[in-house]
């Protein structure tokens, strides 16, 4: 039976600066499309911790393409959450992160009623397409957006005590405003350190916002 594929990308908390007046800076919210087949590099979220132990992950498949490897990996998620994995491949000492992530069989509702799920990885080779036989193959973190990815006020909540943790004086407030299509929720910068920008605020925000778990899963893979 043939697998379904749906491809997705960290709903990352984009935030753009809107100058409403010129004592306070808003930010918009803006969420990519969770059928987006790109993948966003360097997620950087809040470590929460490292999983106990190996994580628990079973390579499937790997194939080598002209332009890309894929690796199939069925993962342990050390919850029933919506978590996402994201890994790195290692050849002649050049990391690649993974550029796509497919969880299988997606349209199937028992899938995410378990914790181990199978992914597809993509990682894209540079134009020549000349690589050696041998590669590594790591399994870097699992990330988790903060309500799925809704402001509620359980996650504002949780992310002012993150703030107050690593960046004291730093404050914000939701702002609901109308516009096309209903409008939107905005949050005002309230406070800062005079050391810190409005884009240094930004991008704590977006950390602050997903729950990141570091792995130690690493295999060695050959390259046909």
């Amino acid at each position: 039976m043939k697998k379904i594929r749906k491809y997705f990308r960290p709903m990352l908390v984009a935030l753009t600066v809107i100058t409403i007046i010129e004592t306070a800076a808003f930010l918009v919210l803006n969420r990519a499309n969770a059928g987006s087949q790109n993948t966003p590099q360097e997620i950087d979220g809040y470590n929460i911790g490292q999983v106990s132990g190996d994580v628990q992950v079973d390579l499937k498949d790997i194939q080598t393409h002209a332009s890309d490897v894929q690796a199939e990996l069925c993962i342990e998620m050390p919850t029933l959450d919506p978590w996402n994995p994201y890994a790195t491949l290692i050849v002649d000492g050049v990391a690649i992160p993974n550029s796509e992530v497919a969880v299988l069989d997606a349209k199937d509702p028992k899938v995410m009623q378990t914790a181990n799920r199978c992914y597809l990885f993509t990682f894209p080779l540079s134009s020549d397409g000349s690589i050696s036989g041998k590669g590594v193959l790591k399994l870097d973190k699992l990330w988790l957006e903060l309500g799925r990815g809704q402001l509620t006020d359980a996650v504002i909540a949780e992310v002012r005590a993150r703030l107050s943790k690593m960046a004291p004086g730093v404050d914000f407030e939701m702002v609901s405003v109308s516009g096309k299509g209903g409008g939107g929720v905005l949050i005002n910068i309230t406070s800062k350190p005079e050391n810190m920008s409005d884009e240094d605020v930004e991008r704590l925000i977006q950390r602050l916002s997903i729950d990141e778990i570091s792995t130690n899963w690493q295999t060695e893979i050959s390259l046909k």
